[in-house]
């Protein structure tokens, strides 16, 4: 009787604890819509934000009676507690993609990429020049260190940064077929901090090549007056070369003597091809046998090249002297030597200036410019040895400007006379001379030999003269130009921009500074 009993209570027991463990499972498995993958050591994944159902009124369980206990059948009661924790652990087990994929936070740091603290806006990745070079352009903290490298020579330079930013014409080589070559900038801060290093690469594509230009004067084989050159060195002469071209082409120019067969320099600023057409350079160069060669080149605004130059073009040409004789020495009949001059206020020169005018005049060939040049203290000596090396009689070794005459120069008239204003800063004594120009007045003209030097003295007229104006003598420090020299009348602006391309060979004579007028 008692194994009949424990047996009989046993056995509903075991059923009502597995039915049980199934009511409480029921709840939590209503709770998930879909099987999810499970992570590795983590509850089953649930879709938080699925509504869940109410879970099932508790169901009370009918007693079996003892001695009947193989015809029972016993629901388990469901039990609220154990619900509640598996809805615990669901709703604290992660989902499947906050288990595997890590947020941007949580990133390592070194992981991410850096981006430089610059950059550079021109050129672009791969671009195409159309001419030998490239503008490389772009942003920077101030006060940091660009330095630009080409791969064509590995040599770099270093770009200002202003206002935050940096540009820098970068010239490659200029060749008729396509190449590619890389730019790099690299930054360093003003706090010596590697900011870092951009590449780009460009292709500068094949260029084509210049029409050869052409040779007007001299022509080949002619014969030409070389124009002495003024500093004196009368083995030199001058000669003017005309041609056509591409308008906005610069011209190559080449002289190399063939007899004497010399070396000789040639420092110049090219010519430039007119809008016309048109150009034209002087060249100096010992008289004798010379080749004459030109070619012609372009370059855009940044002095990139985009046309191969063109080839060479030729003329063989013999500089000789001039046949003409230089003008007589001109004569200078006011002021006379050793006489005094009463100036006249020169009202041109603005309020607070107090220059005075004075007239000189005298005579000389007709139709010969005349210049004059003054000195204070060397006098006659200084300015003979001036003359002198005009005309090729001596060497010395001061710079001087040419003279030539200007746009309005002092022309001798019909008559053999001549007469000119001069302005001097004031009262003073001064000593001046006049030299004859011939030839063309605007590309070197020959000087004669120099007049008769003329001392005078400058005084204010008497009504407006003061005691402190009365006693200047010229040496009180009037100005910086009047501790050199006076002046010189006709000096052209055409020709001084000739001039200026080249050294001068001078006497020490011209050591005065001048004034045009």
């Amino acid at each position: 009787m008692k194994n009949t009993l424990s047996a009989a209570v046993a056995l509903p027991t075991v059923v009502a604890i597995a039915l049980g463990g199934l009511l409480m499972a029921a709840p939590a498995a209503s709770a998930a819509p879909a099987p999810v993958e499970q992570s590795v050591g983590g509850a089953v994944p649930v879709d938080e934000t699925a509504p869940a159902e109410a879970p099932a009124p508790p169901a009370t369980p009918e007693r079996a009676p003892v001695d009947e206990p193989g015809d029972v059948e016993t629901e388990a009661p469901v039990v609220d507690e154990p619900a509640a924790a598996a809805d615990d652990a669901v709703a604290s087990t992660p989902t499947a993609d906050a288990a595997t994929t890590p947020t941007a936070a949580e990133v390592p740091t070194a992981e991410a990429a850096v981006e430089p603290a610059f950059a550079v806006t021109s050129p672009a990745q791969g671009q195409v020049l159309a001419s030998a070079g490239v503008r490389v352009e772009g942003t920077a903290p101030t006060g940091s260190r660009v330095v630009v490298t080409s791969s064509d020579d590995g040599s770099g330079v270093v770009v200002p940064v202003v206002d935050g930013t940096f540009a820098e014409a970068v010239s490659l080589p200029a060749l008729s077929t396509a190449e590619s070559y890389t730019v790099t900038v690299q930054v360093t801060g003003a706090d010596g901090a590697e900011l870092g290093v951009i590449e780009r690469t460009v292709v500068v594509a094949g260029l084509p090549t210049n029409a050869a230009p052409t040779i007007s004067t001299p022509g080949d084989g002619s014969v030409v007056e070389g124009i002495p050159y003024t500093s004196g060195d009368f083995d030199t002469g001058a000669i003017e070369i005309t041609g056509t071209g591409t308008p906005g082409a610069i011209i190559d120019l080449d002289l190399d003597g063939i007899d004497p067969d010399v070396s000789y320099g040639y420092d110049y600023e090219p010519a430039v091809v007119k809008a016309d057409g048109t150009w034209a350079e002087a060249g100096y160069r010992p008289y004798g046998t010379w080749r004459v060669s030109i070619r012609q080149l372009t370059v855009d605004a940044d002095g990139f090249v985009t046309a191969l130059p063109s080839s060479y073009v030729s003329v063989v040409v013999d500089v000789v002297p001039p046949a003409a004789a230089p003008a007589a020495a001109p004569v200078v009949t006011s002021p006379a030597q050793g006489s005094t001059v009463v100036g006249r206020p020169d009202r041109s020169q603005g309020a607070g200036a107090s220059p005075l005018e004075f007239t000189v005049s005298g005579t000389g060939t007709p139709g010969s410019a005349i210049a004059i040049y003054g000195y204070f203290d060397d006098g006659r000596a200084a300015i003979d040895r001036y003359a002198a090396a005009a005309r090729g009689e001596s060497i010395g070794d001061g710079e001087f400007e040419p003279l030539v005459a200007g746009l309005a120069p002092i022309v001798v008239a019909a008559d053999g006379t001549w007469t000119t204003t001069q302005s001097l800063v004031g009262p003073g004594t001064y000593s001046f001379a006049a030299f004859a120009l011939t030839g063309d007045l605007s590309f070197f003209p020959t000087m004669s030999a120099p007049s008769d030097v003329v001392t005078f003295t400058l005084v204010v007229p008497t009504a407006t003269a003061t005691t402190a104006s009365l006693a200047f003598t010229g040496d009180d420090g009037v100005g910086p130009w009047l501790a050199g020299g006076v002046l010189a009348i006709g000096l052209g602006a055409a020709a001084l921009a000739l001039v200026r391309r080249r050294g001068r060979r001078v006497s020490d004579a011209a050591a005065g500074s001048v004034r045009r007028v």
